[in-house]
């Protein structure tokens, strides 16, 4: 939003929407209400993505990694297999 247009061409404002601060999305434009309803989604204990972060993070704990080490989780690793089995116990 640098000043050419009045909305989006989904008929949103500039008061309407903020900009990602991370992620690989950096710097887009998003809803804010959207964006701020999926924040709480996340931090709900219920929410399967929260269970999901929950379940790899005990893994790496499992498997000794540290956590804060970047490592891939993909389909047939280590990994993956022990997040997967946790998040199935939760």
């Amino acid at each position: 939003m640098n000043g050419n247009c009045k909305h989006t061409s989904g008929g949103l404002n500039k008061d309407r929407l903020m900009k990602v601060k991370v992620g690989e999305v950096h710097g887009k434009a998003v809803y804010r209400i959207v964006s701020r309803r999926k924040h709480k989604a996340a931090k709900r204990l219920s929410s399967p993505l929260r269970k999901w972060v929950l379940a790899v993070r005990m893994a790496k704990k499992k498997l000794g990694i540290r956590r804060d080490a970047f490592v891939k989780v993909k389909k047939g690793g280590r990994l993956y297999a022990e997040a997967k089995r946790l998040y199935r116990a939760m």
